[in-house]
């Protein structure tokens, strides 16, 4: 095929060209991609149809048939590339599957009606001086149809979208709805209508229409950064300057020498090309400059990136206080991006994330904070800040506010961090990052037209912000140097008081141990004693024993309860619970106190005016601290009694407003608590100046266990009032149960423990099997190991004996064992066989039994007085059938735990 090039062909292949041109500059420099893939694809198929009309008016009579088919196939894409492009433009938003499938579905039938010769075109006749005549069949007004309503539907969809998004989406769509009106309306007459009409001689025109098209998207899509096309035009510009320049000096220089110096290779040439070649050189790095200073003042507005950068950079690094660097980093920005909207976050102490990668926002200063205020809201500013950090420290990019969807990361931060971002003025985010740690954010917002960032503006803040990190760190060091030396003095002292309270603390817990531990023992030794010089018989001595074996039990139980407190590690099992009948029961308990009867103490319970609302906690758990309480008021009572008495009331702090409680109040008659022991109540081992006259054998855990469980059930305790020598009043407050609400309690988390309750009894004991089953007890302590042997055996048991675990390990592999129960702290042989330490080498044999593949499915029962939940939670990981805490288990629990094992 031969093309000629009339006026109007070559017209519509300059249109082709910079279809071509602005389409490649989207495709290549464009930041979403979604929109950029999809516009390219509608560009080529305006290229396609553009181009198609060059052929078709070119083709021979034979062949113009085949080339109009490829002229109306080609609109077809146009119009299923601008309605899909609808739906993702300008937020990336895919239509479904269905829409999708639907919209290209319908195309592809059109084509290969069009595709079909005499379906919809039957044929063309070539006129001499005219342009050719196509013949349609009635089904072109179905090709009309699909072309018309493809486009009003997309209009339509635009339409709703300028309505229903901001300022800037309004823009960006406007611009793009104003290109496709004047490019359509006018194809619709000459290209679709005329024709079917008969009249032809305007059927090229609407190709030269898709240049207003391609401007109007084009610089819409420019100005909302998905390209930077004067960049582009400005290196275009110096370099056609540079290129004109070149050619003009070359053809100068060549007439001289052709026309004066008898050629270039004469020797009189070549002697004055040397001055010339000089000349040369010298005018063009003048006209270089010239052309660079006037290409930014045409693409740049006299702000070129890279000198803006430069100087900036050197000018911050002459300031060291803070505000000034503001300042001036506030003039240079805004006359770069042409913003006064920048805040910059610090964080004032340069801290690194804890374990979770959360900051602690309460230390971040805001520069400028006015610019964006709801960056100071405590509304959601630490779960923005918390969630920008968690980003920026395994992602340090930019954040656009357009362009989160494109973004690398998990779709919960960025449903989460396109929420909050929406619902501000900010555009750009940017991590200040010094020495891969991350020092603060810089918040960027609209710009006064509405326009957004372009690529190479979003380039220069990506560049620049290393270096704005360290500039500000540095003038934050150099500003506050005199703070963070009250600070690290402050945190000295500060740790030495604690050191002071630790010591006095360790001096408490010893004389504690000391007095509440050999007090028991020496009772018992006495007894020993006595029964054995026969001063008492058998049965008293046991009451003196058993009485010590009692109170040693007591103070151990509260220790582990104090260690089982410490840091919040007990967990709480809430439950609706009528605490009336929890009183009532205690009462009881302590009206039967010795204590009680020789002090003639009244316990009384004032009953409510009305029935009780039920409350929401461990039942147990509270009981116990309740317990505590009222054993305080009956120690330090010598005479009248302990009065408890209940309120209902609101909410008692801000953070709980609109809840309701149960207030109970105990109230004794005692001896009060002067001023200075109040400072130290509800502390570990505090006990008051006199309380040793009234109670000897307190351990000065009660009222610290009575506190941290109930604040654990989201309580709180009160010393409502105290007088010395006329008694005191505590208060225990705790929710009341309301369905309606939801149950939380501050940094807690409701859960069973891992193993069955220790303490809780079986119903029923199971049958013996009637073969013996082999045991293993792994124990150092002999007189231990002897009654439960004894016991084991009495039960119809085979037991073997182990008191180390090397000893224990060569049992497990050579003998058959149905059972073991092992005790966690052993002592370890070390090379002196005189020297013993203590260690808790039963984790070591409980791993190598359960990483042993002919010895894992060997039950294995913890048997062991440590009693924390973090060793319970770690033999359950670590295998263990089940395990029991020796201070709480009786013979008759252990024998029911083996057979829970053989059920």
């Amino acid at each position: 095929m031969n093309i000629f090039f009339d006026k109007i062909n070559i017209a519509l292949v300059i249109t082709a060209a910079i279809n071509f041109i602005l389409g490649a500059i989207i495709l290549l420099r464009g930041r979403n991609r979604m929109v950029r893939m999809i516009y390219t694809f509608n560009v080529i198929a305006l290229i396609a149809w553009v181009m198609a009309m060059v052929f078709y008016r070119s083709s021979s009579p034979e062949n113009s048939l085949l080339s109009c088919l490829f002229l109306y196939i080609a609109p077809t894409f146009v119009a299923s590339t601008f309605l899909y492009f609808t739906y993702i433009f300008p937020f990336s938003d895919k239509p479904s599957r269905t829409k999708t499938i639907t919209i290209f579905a319908i195309n592809l039938i059109l084509i290969i009606l069009v595709a079909i010769p005499g379906v919809i075109i039957k044929e063309v006749n070539v006129r001499p001086g005219l342009e050719k005549e196509i013949i349609f069949s009635r089904l072109y007004v179905f090709y009309f149809l699909y072309i018309f309503g493809y486009f009003m539907f997309g209009f339509f969809r635009l339409f709703k979208k300028y309505f229903r998004t901001t300022k800037k989406e309004r823009s960006q769509i406007a611009y793009f709805l104003i290109g496709y009106c004047l490019t359509a309306t006018p194809s619709f007459i000459t290209n679709l209508t005329m024709p079917w009409l008969g009249h032809f001689y305007l059927n090229w025109l609407g190709q030269i229409f898709t240049l207003t098209l391609v401007a109007c998207t084009t610089y819409s899509i420019i100005i909302h950064r998905f390209a930077g096309i004067h960049v582009i035009f400005g290196k275009l510009y110096i370099n056609i300057a540079l290129a004109i320049y070149s050619y003009f000096f070359f053809y100068f220089f060549l007439n001289i020498h052709n026309n004066f110096l008898n050629g270039p290779t004469s020797k009189l040439a070549i002697l004055i090309g040397i001055p010339f070649a000089v000349l040369f050189s010298y005018v063009f790095i003048k006209f270089f400059d010239f052309i660079k200073r006037t290409s930014e003042k045409l693409f740049y507005r006299g702000d070129n990136p890279q000198r803006i950068k430069k100087d900036l950079i050197i000018q911050l690094g002459k300031i060291v206080d803070i505000q000034q660097l503001n300042q001036v980093l506030q003039e240079e920005l805004n006359r770069l991006l042409h913003t006064d909207k920048l805040t910059i976050a610090l964080f004032l102490e340069n801290k690194e994330a804890d374990d979770e990668h959360n900051i602690n926002w309460k230390t971040l200063r805001m520069l400028n904070p006015f610019a964006f205020p709801e960056l100071i809201s405590s509304k959601y500013i630490e779960e923005l800040y918390n969630l920008l950090y968690k980003t920026f420290v395994k992602n340090p990019i930019i954040i656009v506010k357009e362009e989160i969807g494109n973004l690398n990361l998990k779709q919960p931060f960025l449903l989460r961090i396109a929420h909050l971002i929406n619902t501000t003025e900010i555009d750009i985010i940017a991590p200040l990052l010094n020495r891969n740690k991350i020092v603060g954010f810089i918040f960027l917002g609209e710009k006064p037209n509405h326009q957004a960032y372009t690529k190479e503006e979003i380039e220069f803040i990506e560049d620049i912000s290393p270096q704005l990190a360290s500039v500000f760190t540095n003038a934050y060091l150099y500003d506050n140097m005199e703070n963070l030396v009250k600070i690290q003095t402050e945190e000295l002292k500060q740790k030495s008081l604690y050191m002071e309270e630790l010591l006095a603390m360790k001096t408490d817990f010893l004389r504690v141990v000391n007095h509440q531990l050999n007090t028991p023992l020496s009772i018992m030794k006495n007894a020993f004693a006595l029964i054995k010089d026969q001063t008492i018989s058998s049965d008293d001595g046991l009451k003196y024993i058993k009485s010590g074996l009692q109170r040693i039990d007591d103070t151990v139980n509260d220790f582990w309860h104090a260690f089982a407190l410490e840091g919040e590690r007990l967990k709480m099992r809430p439950e609706i619970t009528t605490i009336q009948k929890v009183i009532e029961s205690l009462v009881e308990e302590k009206k039967s106190m010795t204590m009680v009867q020789n002090r003639n103490l009244k316990i009384e319970i004032l009953e409510p005016n009305k029935n009780l609302p039920e409350v929401f906690c461990d039942a147990k758990q509270i009981s116990h601290a309740l317990s505590n309480i009222l054993d305080n008021a009956i120690f330090y009572t010598l005479e009248g009694g302990v009065r408890v008495s209940f309120l209902v009331i609101s909410s008692f702090d801000k953070i709980t407003e609109n809840k309701k409680y149960v207030k109970i109040l105990i109230e004794d008659s005692g001896i009060g608590i002067n001023q200075k022991d109040q400072e130290k109540l509800f502390k570990k081992f505090s006990r008051g100046i006199k309380s040793t006259n009234y109670h000897v054998n307190g351990s000065g855990l009660g009222l610290y266990i009575a506190r941290k469980i109930i604040e654990a059930n989201n309580g709180e305790i009160i010393l409502e009032k105290t007088e010395v020598n006329h008694g005191s009043t505590f208060s225990v407050i705790l929710p009341i149960y309301d369905p309606s609400l939801p149950i939380s309690v501050k940094n807690k988390t409701w859960h069973h423990s891992s193993f069955p309750d220790v303490e809780r009894q079986t119903k029923s004991a199971n049958k013996i099997p009637e073969n013996p089953k082999n045991i293993l007890l792994v124990e150092d302590e002999q007189f231990l190991a002897d009654t439960y042997i004894l016991y084991l055996k009495r039960q119809g048991f085979n037991v073997e004996l182990a008191g180390e675990t090397e000893q224990a390990w060569k049992k497990i592999q050579n003998e058959k064992i149905d059972v073991i129960l092992l005790d966690i702290v052993i002592p370890q042989n070390t090379n002196d066989d005189f020297i013993y330490t203590v260690a808790e080498q039963g984790w070591d044999l409980l791993e190598k039994i359960k990483n042993n593949s002919t010895t894992k499915n060997i039950p294995v029962i913890i048997l062991t007085n440590l009693n924390t939940e973090q060793d319970r939670e770690r033999a359950k990981k670590m295998g263990a059938n089940d395990y029991l805490f020796k201070g709480t288990t009786t013979p008759e629990i252990l024998i029911e735990k083996i057979k829970n094992i053989f059920k």
